[in-house]
C-alpha cells in the first residue's frame, strides 16, 4: 500500500483478520514526507492454514491529521 498525509508524521493502522492471515497482522503505516511524497509498505503474513476466501481490513488513524491511501493489495506470495 502506499501512504501519505499532510504535514508528515500522521500514522494510520491497519488490522487484517485472523481468518485469513494466522493470528491476523497490523501495520502502521507512516507518513513519512512532509512534502507530500508518497510511502510505500509492505508486509507478509502467513495464510491461515483453514483460512477463507472472506477477511476483513479494518483502519483507523492512531495520530490527527489527514491521510490517503492508495494501491492497498494483498498478493499470494509463492
Amino acid at each position: 500500500m502506499w501512504v501519505r498525509g499532510d504535514v508528515g508524521g500522521e500514522i494510520v493502522r491497519f488490522t487484517f483478520s485472523d481468518s485469513v492471515f494466522v493470528g491476523g497482522g497490523t501495520i502502521d503505516a507512516k507518513a513519512s514526507s512532509s512534502d507530500g511524497q508518497w510511502t510505500q509498505y509492505t508486509q507478509t503474513f502467513q495464510s491461515a492454514i483453514n483460512g477463507t476466501a472472506n477477511g476483513w481490513v479494518h483502519y483507523e488513524m492512531i495520530t490527527q491529521g489527514r491521510m490517503w491511501v492508495d494501491e492497498l493489495s494483498i498478493t499470494q506470495v509463492v
